[in-house]
């Protein structure tokens, strides 16, 4: 008899643990609410911008820390909250919860608290001289590393306030943010074809390189079906057939499937 063990039947019944790779959900259970959960689910602390109400010069901000529902801890706090106290984990939904926090350089970090354990100490990087998110009606992700900038997509850069980074007037569509505790920033949009003052400027002020976006997908039926700020599509319904749209490159035309 043989010893290979298909991955997918890795676990025993009702052994696996709801976030393991090799989870398959028993048969009564409801599969649509576990994929939802899963996919978008918090795995790590992770710091995040929140574009407010606009005001008549600018837009108000705010930094703040997503936390996901931990596992294993029953509690945690926040350093440079506006959270003084322990929250449970018990309060924290399944796709986090955000804690605003204040604008600074330093690690933040987020203690903790598990019974009969010592707490722990996870870090979060602070806000560079440059700071990119990627603009999103909800919270905006940072941008991690050198990742480049994607024509066509929108971004909101933080930077201390006595630094100008701002674009000239007229080169990209642009908004400012009102300066908050020593930090400024803009909201702009990339032009679908960056010209040669625009990708100077991108490279020269934020440090960065543009490039096309290589593929893009769209559902175009059934007609409910939206997209999340992630870029990620939600069908909300089931449906024998989802009509897509699939595009390659700037200057292929869209294929549908």
């Amino acid at each position: 008899m043989s010893n290979y063990r298909v991955a997918f039947f890795g676990h025993r019944p009702h052994q696996a643990e709801p976030d393991c790779p090799l989870y398959f959900a028993p048969h009564d259970t409801d599969v649509e609410r576990v994929v939802n959960e899963r996919a978008y689910r918090v795995r790590e602390p992770v710091l995040r911008l929140q574009l407010l109400n606009r005001q008549s010069n600018g837009y108000r901000w705010q930094a703040c820390i997503l936390i996901p529902r931990f596992e294993r801890a029953t509690s945690f706090s926040v350093e440079n909250s506006t959270i003084y106290s322990r929250v449970p984990v018990s309060a924290i939904k399944e796709g986090g919860n955000s804690f605003p926090v204040t604008v600074q350089q330093a690690t933040y970090v987020i203690i903790t608290f598990e019974p009969d354990e010592p707490p722990e100490r996870i870090m979060v990087e602070g806000f560079a001289s440059v700071t990119l998110f990627r603009l999103s009606s909800h919270l905006c992700s940072r941008l991690e590393g050198r990742a480049p900038l994607i024509a066509g997509e929108a971004y909101v850069v933080i930077h201390p306030a006595a630094t100008n980074l701002a674009p000239p007037s007229g080169l990209v569509t642009a908004q400012p943010l009102l300066s908050t505790d020593g930090w400024s920033g803009f909201a702009f949009v990339l032009p679908a074809s960056p010209t040669k003052d625009v990708v100077k400027w991108v490279a020269a002020k934020l440090d960065r390189r543009i490039t096309e976006r290589d593929f893009s997908a769209s559902i175009l039926a059934p007609a409910d079906a939206y997209r999340l700020d992630d870029g990620a599509w939600m069908v909300t319904v089931p449906t024998p057939a989802i009509t897509m749209a699939f595009a390659f490159g700037a200057d292929h035309a869209p294929l549908q499937h």
